[in-house]
């Protein structure tokens, strides 16, 4: 649509982790992330210290929505993050809790 002075307004969606369900979980979640736009995309997990414990892709991914599984069968329970960054449109930090 074109605002009173002419100039195209735009409602681009953002980069965004639509879901992590379930959460908590016990073994296996899924993560939903949604993009705008085709781009590099790097999913990982990483503990409380911040240390990369496991990654879960890091692929070019099309525009719209994506599921990424968690499988944490090699991971002790507690509380985790789940990093997804991509190549343009920044970084989102989401936590997840695995209950064994």
């Amino acid at each position: 649509p074109n605002s009173e002075y002419g100039e195209r307004e735009s409602k681009t969606e953002s980069f965004r982790m639509k879901s992590i369900s379930p959460n908590p979980f016990n073994n296996s979640t899924v993560l939903t992330i949604e993009l705008p736009i085709s781009d590099q995309v790097r999913v990982s997990v990483v503990d409380v210290l911040g240390r990369e414990v496991m990654e879960l892709t890091n692929s070019r991914l099309s525009q719209g929505p994506h599921q990424v599984f968690l499988n944490a069968d090699n991971l002790s329970s507690g509380v985790y993050f789940v990093r997804a960054e991509t190549a343009s449109q920044g970084l989102i930090i989401s936590k997840v809790m695995l209950l064994k």
